[in-house]
């Protein structure tokens, strides 16, 4: 059975209710019990500045990607109508939609709308995995708003996030693209273009994925 999208805070005239949004993330919030004995190194003496913020990282280039945790919380709240799907085969992850290149649950005065339930990435932000420099953490550039350390257990947590964040999409996406079959029965197929499309922003891909699997076992 293909679930409907959900439209909490979406209205069929395309008008975002911020309002409903954040009543809907209170609903369901992200609630922090990951462990994990792999220590965080920082190589940063910095932490961002929210509180004088200069710019928001809500606001393109940047993509918030979503891992599947992200995706269950989102879509159990009814907010998954401003869900992206990913490309597996383009290694993308799933990624919250923009609004005129602005995250479609950024405020006109730039207040995250879902605050209490924002995604992993977002928790982690402005610091940032890099895999290609031996996954070590940094704090992003693209962060014009910083200043001293002042609160290390806070910096680490959102450390942790990215750690999280990161190795949480990887695995994701290596499991769209190695056990489909699997990504469809645990019902986050559309999220990864794996089902016919139930809205217009939903890939037709899943029969090539089958039938690529069956091109390779003949």
């Amino acid at each position: 059975m293909i679930k409907r999208v959900g439209s909490r805070g979406f209205s069929s005239a395309g008008i975002i209710d911020f309002n409903e949004c954040s009543q809907a993330a209170t609903e369901h919030p992200y609630i922090e019990n990951h462990t994990t004995d792999e220590p965080i190194s920082l190589d940063f003496e910095e932490q961002p500045d929210c509180a004088n913020c200069k710019d928001s990282c809500c606001v393109a280039p940047h993509v918030t990607e979503l891992c599947n945790e992200d995706i269950s919380r989102l879509e159990a709240a009814g907010l998954d109508w401003a869900i992206a799907p990913g490309t597996p085969k383009e290694d993308l992850s799933p990624s919250l939609k923009q609004n005129e290149g602005r995250c479609v649950f950024l405020t006109p005065a730039n207040r995250c709308s879902i605050y209490s339930a924002r995604p992993m990435v977002c928790r982690a932000f402005p610091i940032q995995l890099i895999r290609a420099n031996n996954s070590k953490l940094r704090f992003s550039s693209s962060c014009r708003s910083r200043t001293a350390i002042t609160h290390e257990d806070e910096v680490r947590r959102m450390a942790k996030n990215a750690r999280l964040s990161f190795e949480r999409k990887q695995n994701d996406l290596d499991k769209a693209k190695k056990h489909p079959e699997q990504v469809v029965d645990e019902g986050l197929g559309r999220y990864y273009g794996l089902t016919k499309p139930s809205t217009p922003d939903f890939s037709q891909c899943f029969n090539d994925v089958l039938v690529s699997k069956t091109e390779k076992v003949e």
